[in-house]
């Protein structure tokens, strides 16, 4: 596989969870770099949000690897952060992050995603069992790729 540019969309679902309950105003956005981008208030759900990536074949024979100025973290870990915090005046006070994996991105999927020239879809769940934001998404159940 040769450098490929992917756009990615993250749909977010249950974003009112414990960070809702003790601030006001707690909006989710994009970590682009350093910066907070295209953050809405938490109330707006689903939140959608827009990317790309560029994939690369990786390392190992059939593994992908990831790059751009979202993408954080190791080749073998690669991540996206989802950023919570409040607006005030032009600065964003973050309070907490939630990590979303690309490593469960199959090269199956993405082939099918670039042969069909759409995005590549991510329905992400941001609660856990008990209704607290979780930090980083692990499981099938808060990550479903298509």
């Amino acid at each position: 596989m040769r450098r490929e540019r992917v756009d990615i969309e993250f749909v977010c679902r249950n974003l009112t969870g414990s960070y809702a309950l003790t601030r006001e105003g707690v909006h989710l956005g994009i970590q682009i770099g350093e910066q907070v981008e295209q953050e809405v208030p938490i109330a707006n759900e689903p939140a959608l949000f827009r990317l790309f990536v560029y994939v690369r074949e990786g390392k190992l024979p059939g593994t992908v690897d990831f790059g751009g100025e979202a993408v954080k973290g190791t080749a073998e870990e690669r991540f996206v952060y989802l950023s919570w915090g409040v607006r005030s005046g032009y600065g964003w006070d973050r309070f907490a992050r939630t990590k979303v994996p690309l490593t469960r991105i199959t090269p199956e999927l993405l082939n099918r995603v670039l042969a069909e020239g759409r995005p590549l879809r991510a329905n992400l769940r941001l609660l856990d069992e008990r209704g607290r934001n979780v930090a980083a998404l692990r499981g099938e159940e808060q990550v479903i790729w298509e």
